[in-house]
């Protein structure tokens, strides 16, 4: 019946049947006399001492692991795709294309660039999206205007508010304009709290792209229409032959070797 003590202790306390010890609790024995050298607080501070080892490792672990992620959620949507849009074909259903994908391309506007915006724009990608956006009016006869068919970038921050806000203001002083096809409600509604859409014009927010092409057409420069042998959209058709040529030139059919 007397309980049993703990083989290497030489005068401690016998435990109790059934008893189980922490192997993380490090006992100190006295030198030389055998008896144990802990009391109650050292018995109170060696479990949280061990734990809290193991939860310092822990907590670095979940802080690097969330570290690496980030940097690889920014790597991956730091440089969003911008893709230049327009048509291969004159037929009246013809859809909209990636220029750069297209086999045969019909020329561009020369008064307005269409683009498509993949991705979301946030600090991390303002830069990127930025220089996109200058190199796109960098060329003296770039286009003025520019639509962007916005349905793919989900939401933006308050730095990309700001980044497009200025291409606005840039392009209005260049005689141009900026718009929008089909921005997502959560874009909206930080337009709407940081009063960019007040700037910008709800007349600048366009639900098809056929609607926004018939309203952006009637902003365009009528001096250079009149000069104009592109005559790419369908709105250009009920305009006067070019002065300086046939209008039909870039709207020929395009034959399978790519020739008109």
């Amino acid at each position: 019946g007397a309980h049993r003590r703990p083989t290497g202790m030489v005068g401690g306390p016998a435990w109790p049947p059934g008893r189980v010890e922490s192997s993380a609790v490090l006992v100190t024995l006295r030198a030389g006399g055998g008896a144990c050298g802990f009391g109650r607080q050292d018995l109170a501070v060696a479990p949280r001492a061990s734990v809290g080892t193991v939860w310092i490792k822990l907590e670095m672990a979940i802080l690097l692991g969330t570290i690496l992620s980030l940097v690889t959620y920014l790597m991956r949507t730091a440089k969003p795709a911008i893709r230049t849009m327009g048509f291969d074909s004159t037929a009246a259903a013809r859809p909209f294309v990636v220029l750069a994908d297209a086999a045969h391309p019909l020329p561009e506007c020369p008064q307005l660039k269409m683009i498509r915006m993949e991705g979301e724009v946030y600090f991390g990608a303002v830069s990127h999206v930025g220089d996109q956006l200058r190199d796109l009016r960098a060329p003296d006869a770039s286009p003025r205007h520019l639509l962007v068919m916005a349905k793919s970038m989900n939401f933006i921050d308050l730095a990309a508010a700001e980044m497009w806000r200025s291409e606005m203001i840039v392009r209005r002083r260049i005689g141009g304009d900026l718009y929008f096809h089909r921005p997502r409600a959560p874009v909206l509604s930080l337009w709407q709290r940081v009063g960019f859409m007040a700037e910008l014009g709800s007349d600048h927010i366009f639900p098809a792209k056929r609607i926004a092409i018939t309203t952006i057409f009637d902003r365009l420069d009528r001096s250079i229409c009149a000069h104009c042998t592109i005559r790419v959209f369908e709105e250009c058709q009920s305009l006067p032959l070019p002065v300086d040529g046939q209008a039909a030139d870039a709207l020929a059919p395009v034959r399978a070797d790519g020739r008109r």
